[in-house]
């Protein structure tokens, strides 16, 4: 018996549902998304021991969504906990489609939640939520279930430095953070600053001397006030073990000239790869694979490299913490390969070279 038979199962009646509490499944982790914008997808996703995973979506009530969503799904009334009942439900697979009406859909998704983690408890890893999802933003930092989360990805598009500082007060986020979006005053929480790895999409307000204070193993910033300078000290923060931890850190910049690029290699001694001392490509996730044929390399006092690589208007650099770097990627996928954007000319620094930075993105085999 899969999740979602389970899940159909104690909706049968309330002896059952408690039975299945009581019954070791071994459930993992549960992810949270809430979006109002891009696909409007609304979901709460259980994850087993097993791999095995039972989702419900909640979705706002149209034919069109309903003829494509549910195409030959037979769609009833579901009765939840305290007499609770979904008029319009359907079951595709391991997936549960609940049909409601706009002012039904905030409470829905809550209700739905709550049911499934009473069902089977387990911790929350990911949380995605879309700042005016709820039309009262302490519907959210007021909720319990989510208190805490491993990692929080924050739809911020013209919300107020107030309301995502109040969410970070209320959510104890323990390993990454991700903000879209938001391109309004600073944002005062020093936390995000310690977490494993943060990605900032529009960071204009995001200051250099936070920058510099970060010690997150994984950064990556986009839109940013940042300078020469400011990349060429955080570097050199490195160099002097200031930054232990760093991986990788890619920062959006515009083409590098002559001057810029004077500035950004002030002080440090640099050299063209060396194939005996690190690995050609760089893994940074699960999902991208970087080749750094053609990137600039500097070298600390104990030996550690790191490698500076600009490719796609964007400053990458990448510590190696192993000589030889994992460069497999998950079964079933292969390397597909475009060019990039113009790259360092390790020659001279007169000119910037057009040759051809690859990045390497996993292309899963159909």
């Amino acid at each position: 018996m899969d999740p979602a038979d389970l899940v159909e199962l104690s909706l049968c009646s309330t002896r059952l549902m408690h039975l299945i509490t009581l019954t070791q499944f071994h459930p993992t982790y549960c992810n949270l998304t809430m979006r109002t914008s891009f696909d409007r997808k609304t979901e709460i996703e259980i994850g087993f021991l097993d791999s095995s995973k039972v989702s419900w979506q909640i979705v706002q009530n149209t034919y069109t969504k309903k003829k494509k969503l549910c195409a030959g799904a037979k769609i009833e009334k579901r009765s939840l906990w305290n007499g609770i009942a979904f008029k319009s439900s359907a079951r595709l697979a391991n997936t549960i489609y609940t049909f409601c009406t706009p002012s039904e859909f905030e409470s829905f998704f809550k209700i739905t939640a709550e049911y499934l983690l009473y069902l089977f408890p387990c911790r929350v890893r990911k949380v995605e939520f879309e700042m005016n999802f709820f039309s009262d933003l302490h519907m959210f930092t007021d909720w319990n279930k989510v208190h805490s989360c491993q990692n929080l990805r924050l739809r911020a598009f013209k919300s107020t430095n107030e309301n995502i500082e109040n969410v970070l007060k209320a959510v104890n986020v323990t390993k990454s953070i991700d903000i879209m979006g938001y391109s309004g005053d600073e944002v005062e929480n020093s936390e995000i600053l310690k977490l494993e790895e943060v990605k900032l999409d529009g960071a204009l307000w995001f200051s250099k001397e936070k920058f510099l204070k970060m010690s997150s193993k994984k950064i990556e910033i986009l839109d940013n006030n940042f300078g020469c300078a400011t990349l060429n000290e955080a570097m050199h923060r490195w160099m002097k073990k200031e930054h232990e931890n760093l991986e990788s850190l890619t920062v959006s910049f515009p083409e590098l000239d002559n001057e810029s690029m004077q500035k950004l290699f002030h002080n440090l001694n640099w050299k063209t790869w060396d194939p005996s001392k690190r690995n050609r490509y760089f893994r940074k996730d699960d999902e991208h694979l970087y080749d750094c044929k053609n990137g600039l390399d500097i070298q600390r006092s104990d030996g550690k490299i790191a490698t500076i690589l600009y490719a796609d208007h964007a400053f990458n650099f990448f510590v190696w913490n192993k000589s030889k770097s994992d460069s497999s990627l998950p079964c079933g996928m292969y390397f597909k390969r475009r060019p990039h954007q113009p790259i360092f000319d390790a020659k001279s620094f007169d000119t910037v070279s057009y040759g051809m930075a690859k990045l390497i993105f996993p292309v899963k085999i159909t």
